[in-house]
């Protein structure tokens, strides 16, 4: 009886079909069979029309229309990362091992394209380029389109399981052109999938930071779903790697594991960090940018401090009731500006009092006010002991 028709490698390390005995492959590669830098011109023609558009829209194409500021060093930064990033990916050794050894390799690549690529993509490109491309006849409709987020969510998510369906998984490991197919539909619908949490545009904003954790915790849900079955799957759901030479010691079954656990574990941490910079940012936001309040007992008492004047303490006696406060006119350079009230005096005779708050602030929103302790010569005192009467 003939055995299912499974991948075999020639000698040149790449795929052709043969038929193959049950059981995977026994035979153990050594670094120097593996760690190949695999070079594809598609690969690097793409990314240099891509540097190459980038430089265009971002300098003589936005000084003739005029299409927004300058990009920021830090985009230039993060859209070169990208390349960079998605060079060594889709080429070199980590190319080589996905696409001819290891599935756990070949999900460590999956997760880079989908991760981090988009991410730096949409942070690195000026906000007011994405606007431009949505006035882009056909291209614009179906990126706007897509950009919402139950759109965008539904759409990554349904291209990220059907390409991991055993009978589509194996069949882009076998033809390349399905390969290329699927990696184009990873880092696009990702960039959809991403694009309703770190979007700067003003026509197309990123959502709320509250709708952002409830959308997190519903992107974690399918990949946490398939990052377990493909751990807790006792043999190997994809011939192509059953019948690859192992590497590592891996077996197939092993090799699928850690796939899954890299899908699990490390996007879930990305998923996380997303996560916990909504919640911080939505948290920041609400409470606002006031300043520092003090408490309220601290509060009434600076308060009658600065209405009531002051008095030095000695070794002997009580306190001395300081006297009503009389207010004196403002110097020139203190004059009251639109925000705060003119500086006023008291004194008690040994000392005085500066002292200015918010113009018509209720007492309830008391903060800290501003207030100057000093003899009638103008030095500061550094202790004292005050009695204050309302």
């Amino acid at each position: 009886m003939r055995s299912p028709l499974l991948a075999h490698f020639d000698g040149r390390g790449r795929v052709s079909l043969d038929t193959l005995s049950d059981g995977y492959n026994q035979a153990v590669l050594g670094p120097g069979e593996w760690f190949v830098w695999d070079f594809h011109p598609s690969i690097a023609i793409g990314i240099c029309v891509m540097i190459g558009l980038y430089v265009w829209i971002v300098g003589p194409a936005r000084k003739r229309y005029n299409w927004g500021p300058k990009a920021t060093r830090f985009e230039w930064i993060v859209f070169l990362m990208c390349m960079v990033l998605m060079e060594l990916s889709l080429d070199g050794p980590v190319h080589h091992l996905a696409d001819n050894y290891l599935f756990s390799v070949h999900m460590f690549q999956h997760l880079v394209i989908t991760l981090f690529v988009p991410l730096m993509l949409v942070a690195g490109v000026p906000p007011w380029a994405w606007d431009r491309l949505a006035d882009v006849p056909v291209i614009g409709s179906v990126f706007v389109f897509l950009i919402h987020p139950i759109r965008a969510f539904l759409f990554y998510n349904g291209v990220l399981l059907v390409w991991h369906l055993p009978g589509a998984y194996d069949l882009a490991m076998f033809d390349h052109d399905y390969h290329v197919l699927e990696h184009v539909l990873f880092m696009g619908s990702a960039v959809f999938a991403w694009w309703p949490l770190l979007s700067r545009s003003k026509r197309f904003p990123a959502i709320s930071w509250g709708w952002q954790l409830i959308y997190l915790f519903a992107m974690s849900l399918p990949m946490k779903a398939l990052g377990a079955v493909l751990t807790f799957k006792a043999d190997s759901m994809y011939q192509f790697y059953a019948a690859a030479p192992r590497v590592w010691g891996l077996t197939p079954a092993g090799d699928q594991r850690l796939g899954g656990l890299l899908m699990w574990l490390p996007a879930g941490l990305v998923l996380w960090g997303l996560a916990a910079r909504a919640f911080f940012r939505w948290f920041y936001e609400e409470r606002g940018p006031r300043p520092r309040p003090s408490t309220p007992g601290i509060a009434v008492v600076a308060l009658f401090f600065a209405l009531t004047g002051c008095q030095q303490s000695t070794d002997s006696p009580e306190p001395i009731t300081a006297p009503k406060p009389v207010e004196t006119k403002p110097s020139p350079e203190t004059e009251a500006s639109d925000h705060v009230s003119p500086w006023r005096f008291s004194s008690s005779g040994k000392h005085k009092v500066r002292f200015r708050l918010p113009k018509n602030m209720p007492l309830n929103e008391l903060i800290e006010p501003i207030v100057e302790v000093t003899d009638l010569q103008g030095n500061p005192v550094k202790s004292t002991m005050i009695k204050a009467d309302a």
